[in-house]
């Protein structure tokens, strides 16, 4: 079999309040803020508005794990809201709180470059994705193209249904499910919808572009489909027993998914054939990375797995730890388990350091490989992280 060179693939999975994770480490010292305050939207410092509390930084536990504090950074939020929803790039993280508030903060300073309120509105968002300097935002019934350096209005667009995933983007052409279980295809330009796809079952999970001409969703029932883009001919189908866990891979050869229905697999996107799968014993819903040509899944039953993603062959297991593979640094693994931050050796699994992390949200980093760690609070804060 030819080598294969996977795409670095980041989760842009939803951001959960957390609450209170256990006992915390003996913070060292509290760092100081470094967040920017010019915004062209009117809404800092506004009625209904605030800012985050700082961070407080354990900097020997970060230095044991090979990782030294840059910045907090503070953006502003809705009162009594939460972050909903955060996005980290090369040269921007992308948050968005409950009440719709937008924030896009710079990753060399952690100044905030811009926020503004997408829309004062009950309407479910159902989340973001990026495209060159566009940032997409969408709700149920809309979606908002912003610019991402001034945060400018490009476009927005009136799906004319129901929102169910946000969307997989195609040039003008954005691709999402909705509440009938359809995928539609709607050219944004010019408010037109281009075709749709009836599944078997709902739409809940995000669909994934599979190259610039190839879209792939799966359905609540575990109807998957790998569809043209300009088309929606069936280029491939298969049927497993649930919806994903989490969002679906791919390295543009096999689509990778961690399901509900208990099991991990791989399929071939030309054929759709089942190349391997991996049961457990209970859903898997914590998502998946993969790295190279391995890919990292935990299960209840097994804890952390390392699976060679072409054979599917189980290469070390760890059942102590979990969680998913957020970056690497010096080829060792750095795993979010949602209460700590784990240094972990690829080859066998084995915990190189650790740290607890207290009231955080969640955590993101701007690439799979040598990547730069945030670590957003449950109070909305951004800490940067680079390696030492």
């Amino acid at each position: 079999m030819p080598t294969r060179h996977p795409r670095l693939l980041i989760s842009l999975a939803c951001l959960t309040a957390a609450g209170l994770l256990g006992a915390c480490s003996t913070a060292s010292s509290t760092s100081s803020s470094n967040s920017g305050s010019d915004s062209g939207s009117g809404l800092y410092g506004a009625k209904g508005v605030a800012l985050a509390p700082d961070y407080e930084v354990d900097h020997d536990a970060w230095e044991a794990l090979g990782f030294r504090w840059e910045w907090n950074s503070r953006p502003p939020m809705v009162k009594g809201g939460q972050m909903q929803y955060a996005d980290a790039y090369d040269d921007v993280i992308v948050l968005q709180d409950s009440g719709s508030l937008l924030s896009v903060i710079e990753t060399s300073t952690g100044k905030v470059r811009w926020y503004k309120q997408v829309r004062e509105t009950v309407t479910r968002f159902v989340g973001n994705t990026r495209q060159g300097d566009s940032i997409i935002v969408a709700n149920e019934t809309e979606l908002f193209e912003f610019d991402v350096n001034t945060g400018n209005t490009i476009d927005r667009t009136d799906l004319k249904t129901i929102a169910t995933t946000r969307p997989a983007m195609f040039g003008e052409m954005a691709i999402i499910g909705n509440a009938s279980g359809r995928l539609i295809a709607i050219d944004t330009k010019n408010d037109v919808r281009i075709w749709e796809y009836q599944y078997d079952g709902l739409l809940e999970s995000p669909p994934i572009a599979i190259d610039d001409f190839t879209v792939a969703a799966v359905s609540t029932t575990g109807d998957l489909r790998v569809l043209d883009v300009d088309s929606a001919r069936t280029k491939a189908s298969a049927r497993i027993s649930g919806n994903a866990g989490g969002d679906m891979l791919t390295d543009g050869e096999f689509l990778f998914i961690g399901s509900i229905d208990q099991s991990v697999y791989a399929f071939d996107l030309f054929d759709g054939s089942r190349v391997w799968r991996h049961r457990s014993g209970a859903p898997v819903t914590i998502q998946t990375t993969l790295i190279y040509e391995t890919l990292f899944a935990t299960t209840k039953d097994s804890g952390l797995i390392a699976f060679d993603a072409v054979t599917g062959d189980t290469l070390w297991t760890n059942p102590d730890i979990g969680g998913w593979v957020v970056t690497t640094t010096d080829d060792d693994l750095i795993i979010w388990t949602g209460g700590e931050i784990l240094r972990v050796d690829p080859e066998r699994g084995d915990v190189i350091a650790r740290t607890v992390l207290s009231r955080v949200s969640g955590v993101r980093s701007n690439t799979l490989i040598n990547g730069e760690i945030f670590v957003i609070s449950a109070e909305g804060t951004v800490a940067k992280f680079s390696a030492r």
